[in-house]
């Protein structure tokens, strides 16, 4: 299943989750700064 990855806080954050929208269920994957984002692979968290 593909993350999708949403800027919030201002473009100050980022979120990382999955979406199952079968079930209209999301699971979050991942929160923290762009900068922390930069350091992970969105598709393996």
């Amino acid at each position: 299943m593909p993350a999708d990855s949403f800027d919030i806080g201002g473009n100050k954050y980022r979120i990382v989750a999955w979406i199952n929208y079968a079930f209209a269920t999301v699971y979050v994957r991942f929160i923290g700064t762009h900068g922390h984002y930069g350091t992970i692979k969105a598709d393996e968290v």
